[in-house]
């Protein structure tokens, strides 16, 4: 059974939960993840302390990685 991971970075809530990448490498996965949650961070701090309009919730969706198994040979995706 030949099983391989991929990585997926998430962010969003309900009708704007989306996919921002994915990876096969979870390394990879997590420094994308940081880097997308410290500029959010960044951003959020920005808007709470009046040096930044945030117009959009963009600063508000953390990252998250979800990892899914492919199945190659039953042409399977497992969460």
């Amino acid at each position: 059974k030949d099983e391989r991971k991929v990585y997926i970075v998430v962010s969003g809530n309900y009708s704007d939960y989306h996919i921002d990448a994915v990876f096969d490498d979870r390394q990879l996965a997590e420094e994308y993840a940081k880097q997308h949650n410290d500029e959010r961070a960044r951003r959020k701090y920005e808007h709470e302390h009046g040096t930044r309009t945030c117009t959009s919730g963009f600063w508000a969706d953390e990252a998250s990685i979800e990892e899914w198994v492919l199945n190659i040979e039953k042409n399977e995706v497992a969460v």
